[in-house]
């Protein structure tokens, strides 16, 4: 089955249809003249259940065609209804089930503080998620990195998902930021576009035409999983015909003064467990081969299991996206670390691996993790 179906099925169908008979029970139980309100709070959460999901589903499909700030933010208050139920259902069918046990008026106030706890809490994740982003910045420091290139600054952008929630003008605002911070030259790790519209893709063309010259060494490119997800032939056929330079496996020498660096990038690996891991160090060495090891070497990748791949092999600086940071973070912690490199800086040995928490994101909701915009600078030295 579709992973976007099932999810339809779930949070917009199924899941809501739960919160309402839990949470209309336990503000009602005990009260058999009650039963009409029971009956009529579940019609005003089904009601809301049918606009809220609805929205959420209409807004991805036919955003390009809905202008204004109305439907932007109902777009976000879909998203709030959309967390709200993915959250609620669990603690409410525990309520439910200790109300049965005894306590009915103590279950009945802590249900509608916990409705009200987690609506507050899912509309600061879905605005601060979406007004929200930071510039983080790396110093880099190596023995390797030719006197020439000292203070060479990288803006490193990735995981956009160009589409509902992170526009083109979005894209215009992080380059122009890029421009007045002098980067020297800008890296995307993937998942650029989640948009296939002849109209976007050449839009987006042009933009990068545009910004690319705006940076001294252009603007490089590795494809992310959201590619493949979205035609990425047609994806590819636009961006092969901007000026952004695409590494698939492969390298080529940046050249500053009399000296150079190698950048390599990588594609994305869709294997699991030992397939994976043997596609990552495959293209990890394909990328890399016929680059000396005595010259700072840079890897890009999308998936964060590159870091340790890089680190094997002595690679200088390896940069990757492709968490989002996990967007719903603890005390800067992920709440749910998925990847033995979820987010931030690693060292091992000399060499320095990044993960971005993502300058988008394709779900427009964050605690904890803002969406972010990387300046990493060089500097030659021990």
């Amino acid at each position: 089955m579709n992973y976007w179906v099932l999810f339809h099925i779930l949070v917009i169908g199924l899941i809501p249809l739960l919160n309402a008979w839990n949470y209309a029970s336990l503000v009602t139980e005990g009260d058999r003249r009650r039963r009409r309100r029971k009956y009529t709070v579940m019609a005003v959460w089904l009601a809301a259940a049918v606009a809220g999901g609805g929205y959420f589903i209409y807004y991805r499909e036919a955003y390009l065609s809905l202008t204004g700030t109305a439907a932007v933010v109902a777009a976000y208050a879909a998203t709030i209804w959309v967390v709200a139920q993915s959250v609620l259902w669990i603690p409410l069918v525990l309520m439910r089930l200790a109300a049965l046990v005894g306590g009915k008026r103590v279950w009945n106030i802590t249900a509608t503080c916990l409705l009200a706890a987690v609506f507050a809490v899912s509309a600061y994740g879905a605005v601060d998620g979406h007004l929200h982003w930071e510039r983080e910045r790396l110093e880099v420091m190596s023995a390797k990195l030719p006197p020439s290139f000292e203070g060479l600054k990288i803006a490193l952008i990735a995981d956009t998902h160009i589409g509902p929630y992170y526009r083109l003008d979005d894209l215009r605002t992080q380059l122009a930021d890029a421009k007045r911070e002098r980067a020297d030259y800008v890296i995307i790790a993937g998942d650029l576009i989640d948009e296939t519209d002849p109209a976007v893709l050449a839009e987006l063309t042009d933009i990068i035409n545009t910004e690319a010259a705006h940076f001294t060494y252009g603007i490089d490119f590795v494809w992310g999983n959201h590619e493949y997800y979205y035609n990425r032939p047609r994806v590819a056929e636009a961006l092969h015909a901007s000026r952004l330079r695409i590494l698939e496996n492969e390298h080529y020498e940046l050249r500053r003064g009399d000296a150079g660096i190698i950048v390599a990038g990588v594609d994305y690996p869709f294997g699991t467990a030992a397939t994976r891991e043997k596609e990552i160090a495959d293209f990890t060495d394909a990328a890399l081969q016929g680059a000396p090891a005595s010259q700072f070497r840079l890897l890009i990748a999308h998936h964060p299991d590159f870091l340790k791949a890089g680190f094997d092999r002595g690679v200088d600086l390896i940069v990757a996206g492709h968490t989002h940071g996990m967007q719903i973070n603890i005390m800067g912690r992920p709440f749910l670390p998925l990847y033995t490199y979820n987010r931030g800086v690693f060292y091992e040995g000399h060499s320095v691996g990044y993960v971005t928490r993502g300058t988008g994101h394709w779900f427009p909701f964050r605690l904890g993790c803002p969406r972010e915009l990387t300046y990493i600078t060089l500097h030659a030295g021990k």
